[in-house]
């Protein structure tokens, strides 16, 4: 039934199966999973029929009922409860026969379990998203279409008003007041983003709060600055000074290991603040792997034990391992360090974009973002 419903997914492979094979004839390579992906998103626009006019819902409901009974034999109206494994209770009180509600356990149940199931999804999430986790969690009753969708949407908004669970708004405040003829019908700014409100459980909040804790803890091994300084091959006060952007010019000035004082200043935060956690900050192309390759040989060569660099995706390895003394490991694997402390999670409202040295007691592990 997939197969036969699914036609527009075969016109879309079939037509990027050419784009690709045209790209590797003109380029004498495969597309990357980038380039594949462009790829793939212009095959989907070339495909897509334009659509003239408003949809007629009745005539499209009426040629899949005829397309599935001409081709497979199968009455539409029999599917829905199929695959809701109640073909045996809808054959007993009719199709059409509304079935009973869920009980009030079942609804907690289904709303803790969504709530669980959007946390671990993401570290923050949307209303939407309950809803979708409590279409899947929800027990399969048979209940009239109208009648369940109303049943999703109320008991999210329980869920969200913390009846199960305690939850957290991440929305901030608005900043001005909004005359009325600028809210729209639910009473929400025109400024805000629809269904953009973001959420949190409360134990998630506690979680990353005891971990940002951690991480900020003053115990980690470290290199007094006079010593890091040294095997940087720079002036410990010009290091400071360009922590401190009173140096001027410091994307000028190289020190003897072939860094930038400013990416040397960097090295040396985080080679010397103690954090159990240090972040480097910086765009694409600013020199991070550089940088933290350079803290690597330092860091071993002063005796304090090996660095592991771990990365997201196998190029983000290959580019370590080709720029640093680490010991790598691709993204399947894990790193096993006794004592080891797991790295910040970031900030539901302020996620992460950073390369960071994540150190545990025993040895650095050098983290990387996608």
């Amino acid at each position: 039934m997939m197969r036969l419903f699914s036609s527009r997914r075969e016109s879309i492979t079939a037509d990027l199966r050419a784009r690709a094979a045209r790209f590797e004839q003109r380029y004498d390579r495969a597309p990357s999973q980038r380039e594949l992906a462009q790829l793939a998103q212009a095959s989907n626009f070339k495909t897509r029929a334009a659509k003239d006019g408003a949809l007629d819902l009745a005539q499209l409901h009426a040629g899949w009922a005829d397309k599935l009974t001409r081709t497979l034999g199968i009455s539409l109206a029999s599917v829905a409860p199929s695959v809701w494994h109640e073909g045996g209770r809808a054959a007993t009180r009719g199709v059409t026969s509304p079935g009973p509600a869920p009980t009030e356990t079942e609804l907690a149940h289904a709303a803790q379990k969504a709530l669980a199931l959007a946390q671990q999804d993401k570290s923050a999430w949307t209303r939407a998203d309950v809803i979708k986790h409590l279409g899947r969690v929800l027990p399969r009753t048979g209940m009239n279409p109208a009648a369940a969708a109303a049943m999703l949407e109320n008991l999210a908004d329980r869920a969200l008003t913390s009846e199960f669970e305690p939850v957290v708004c991440l929305e901030a405040p608005e900043l001005a007041d909004v005359p009325p003829s600028m809210r729209r019908a639910d009473g929400r700014s025109i400024y805000q983003r629809h269904g953009g409100t973001r959420y949190a459980t409360r134990a998630q909040l506690a979680m990353e709060q005891r971990m940002l804790t951690q991480a900020r803890a003053g115990t980690a091994p470290r290199l007094a600055r006079e010593q890091a300084a040294h095997a940087l091959g720079a002036d410990l006060t010009q290091l400071e000074n360009a922590l401190t952007a009173s140096a001027p010019r410091t994307r000028e000035q190289l020190t003897q290991t072939g860094l930038r004082e400013d990416q040397a200043a960097a090295a040396l935060a985080a080679l010397t603040d103690g954090r159990l956690v240090s972040v480097i900050n910086a765009p694409a192309g600013s020199g991070k792997t550089r940088v933290l390759a350079e803290a690597a040989r330092i860091w071993t060569e002063a005796g304090l034990g090996p660095v592991i660099g771990i990365t997201p995706s196998q190029s983000a390895r290959n580019t370590l391992a080709a720029g640093s003394r680490t010991h790598t490991m691709p993204p399947s694997s894990s790193a096993i360090c006794p004592a080891a402390v797991a790295p910040a999670a970031p900030s539901p409202s302020a996620p992460a974009r950073s390369s960071s040295s994540t150190r545990p007691r025993c040895c650095p592990v050098l983290t990387w973002p996608t």
